[in-house]
């Protein structure tokens, strides 16, 4: 399939001093990119109890890395366990393999209101891609006379939640003859990853006949 799925990583602060400011160096697994909105800003949001009065300036690295600098023109600071401070929305990409894939925060730099620099050791997250839950869509078998309209086609569903409406097809019209026909399930608008499509048949059968002999009469001889 194409296309990405977008993930929100949150980035916590631990600080047992106060800081006004952090830098990190952001590295991702391949099929993995900070999404950007219409207008290629990047999608990072900024927490804004706790930074508000902070800016936040983001750029990629010669080694392909994403550097993220949060900091404030005013010592404004974090205090105490801040908690979640960025929101992180990654794309990934749809050609991912299902897995875990690490996410690594390294050159981490903590400041505090007398520009006195902490460093910090590197951290590594995992981000766990899933496959989606499988869904079977199965055409439902029907039955037709010869010479009747050909019946509505239907389906029915196994596993999980199903988005969007298949398409159904069959070639058999009212006047085909008495026999077997697919009836064929694709895609349609459908938009599960995992799906499997199972064809039904529709049977023809026999129209009735009546047949009756004419009733006559006739004179002696």
């Amino acid at each position: 399939e194409t296309g990405t799925t977008e993930v929100v990583v949150p980035v916590q602060l631990e600080n047992a001093n106060t800081i006004t400011g952090f830098q990190f160096d952001l590295y991702l697994p391949t099929g993995f990119s900070v999404a950007t909105d219409t207008y290629g800003d990047y999608l990072i949001e900024m927490n804004r109890t706790t930074t508000r009065r902070h800016n936040l300036d983001t750029r990629i690295l010669d080694n392909g890395c994403q550097r993220i600098l949060c900091s404030s023109m005013t010592n404004a600071t974090f205090t105490g366990n801040s908690g979640t401070v960025l929101s992180l929305t990654l794309s990934v990409a749809a050609n991912v393999e299902a897995g875990s894939y690490p996410v690594s925060l390294k050159n981490i730099v903590l400041t505090d209101p007398q520009a006195v620099r902490y460093t910090s050791g590197d951290v590594t997250g995992n981000i766990v891609v899933k496959l989606p839950d499988p869904i079977t869509i199965k055409a439902n078998n029907l039955t037709m006379t010869y010479g009747d309209e050909v019946p509505a086609l239907t389906f029915a569903t196994e596993g999980a939640e199903l988005v969007g409406v298949p398409q159904l097809s069959c070639e058999a019209t009212k006047t085909s003859p008495v026999g077997t026909y697919p009836i064929v399930v694709a895609k349609g608008t459908v938009e599960n990853k995992r799906i499997t499509y199972v064809n039904g048949t529709l049977t023809i059968t026999k129209a009735p006949v009546t047949i009756a002999a004419g009733t006559y009469s006739k004179k002696q001889g």
